[in-house]
Formats: structure tokens, sequence, C-alpha cells
């Protein structure tokens, strides 16, 4: 519900201004720029973080320039921007390191492993995906811990390692259902998918697909919908269904074109 909780970060913001509270105002802007993210309107949300980064920088306030470093590169990842990403998250690592947060330092090589995984760098994705499985490990949180299995499971489903990639995603499908989180389980689902077509197990790999589908139709998750249905339509296709493959597969690129996303270019992730 991104346009909701953007709509509620600016009354927070509104009425922060009139009670000249500017920590929740700095928080404010925060929550409006994730959500603009989340919504899809990235340069807005560019615009949004950039401002909070800076009212960081002069209180000196060493997480929260971790945290917008981190959301840039994820911004930047969507917008195929991906060296301007990398150094994003490099920055987010350092911040986390000079203040001994773990849990930050953790997200940062995820956010470094994923963009690496998408440009091709599958070593580096690997290697800063057991960077911050080390730190989740010793934690409880149990988001980031779904959330490396996952990530770890798309680089080693890269690197052909399809049986040690399906029990990552088995262990991230887990996770993520204890903890009810609808959005990245349709991510599980859609990877998980791609390693049984890979394995010849078509149907398999449609029951996750139409269920990964299920779960981000319910969402404002608009990369996943689109990389549901391309990958929805190439297994159509297989079984025989190519007329409602080539509806689905089109849908699909008019999709990510309508939302300035490159995701139709990501096939061979």
């Amino acid at each position: 519900h991104a346009a909701l909780a953007y709509e509620l970060a600016l009354e927070t913001l509104e009425m922060a201004k009139e009670l000249e509270f500017d920590d929740y105002e700095i928080r404010a802007m925060q929550e409006m720029g994730m959500s603009s993210r989340a919504w899809g309107k990235l340069e807005a949300a560019l615009e949004l973080l950039d401002a909070v980064l800076a009212a960081y920088v002069q209180l000196k306030d060493y997480a929260g320039q971790s945290f917008i470093h981190w959301a840039k590169g994820g911004i930047f990842r969507l917008q195929g921007q991906f060296e301007e990403g990398i150094a994003q998250f490099k920055k987010s690592i350092a911040l986390a390191k000079k203040i001994g947060d773990k849990i930050n330092e953790a997200y940062g090589y995820c956010g470094l492993a994923g963009i690496s995984r998408i440009c091709g760098k599958i070593d580096d994705c690997v290697k800063n995906y057991k960077l911050a499985e080390k730190i989740f490990r010793r934690s409880e949180d149990v988001f980031g811990k779904a959330y490396t299995h996952c990530g770890m499971a798309n680089g080693l489903r890269q690197q052909g390692k399809y049986d040690e990639a399906l029990r990552r995603y088995n262990l991230a499908d887990k996770l993520y259902s204890s903890i009810g989180d609808k959005v990245d389980l349709g991510f599980v689902k859609w990877g998980r998918a791609d390693v049984l077509c890979r394995k010849n197990k078509l149907e398999l790999a449609l029951k996750d697909l139409q269920e990964a589908r299920l779960l981000f139709d319910n969402s404002d998750e608009k990369r996943g919908q689109i990389l549901t249905k391309l990958s929805l339509a190439q297994v159509l296709y297989a079984l025989g269904r190519g007329e409602e493959a080539e509806e689905l597969y089109e849908d699909g690129v008019k999709q990510a074109k309508a939302e300035k996303l490159h995701t139709y270019l990501e096939s061979y992730t």
C-alpha cells in the first residue's frame, strides 16, 4: 500500500513542520522517499532521499546515512545504473562499519550482492551474500536470514548449482512464510520456478509461478509482477499454450515500459 503510506507520511511531515519537530520532519521525508520507491516513482524517491541524506550528513547521523545510501543503491539498480548503485551500496557498508552497525552492514552486503548478480558479477554476488549470512546467522533478524537465503539461491542458480539453489529457496520459503511476507515469498517462488524449468519440471514451475503471480498481483511490487508474467509466458509456451503465452509476454513488456523499468531485459538473470 505504497500510495497510502506516502499520504500518511505527507500528513506527518506537515504536522512536524507546524510543530517544528525537526527529527520527525526528517523521518517523514524518509518514509515519503521509501514509499515513493515502492510505488515506482523513482525520481521523486531520489529527490526526497537526497534531502534526507543532506540532513543526516549535517547531523553526523552515520546510521541514517548508511540506510539512505542502501535505499538509493536499490533505486539505481532498478534504473539499470549499476556502477552508481554499486558505489551507493559500498558507501552504505563503509558507514555501517564506521559505527559498528552489523545489521546495516549486512543489508549493505545484500544490496551489493543483488546488484552484482544483475550485472553478471556472480562471484561478487555469492561472496557478499556469504558475508551477510555470517552476520544474520548470529542475529534474530528472520527477514534478513530469509532475504539472504533467497538472494544466495539466485546467485547459485546463475552459477548452475541448481540443487543447492533449491535448498536455499526452500529455506527462504519457510522463513518468509513464518513472518507473513507475501511479496518476498513471491520472489522465492519465481526464482525456484526458474530452477525447476532448468530441471525440466515444468508443471511444478507453473504451480510456483501461478502462486507468485497471485502474491504480486495483491501488492505494489511492479518488478515482481513483470518478472512473473515473462517467466509464466515462457512456461506456458513450452506446455503448448502459445496464444496465452504470447498475450502474457506482451503484457509484461508493456507494463515494464509503462513503469519505466528494464525488467524485461533481465531475462538471463
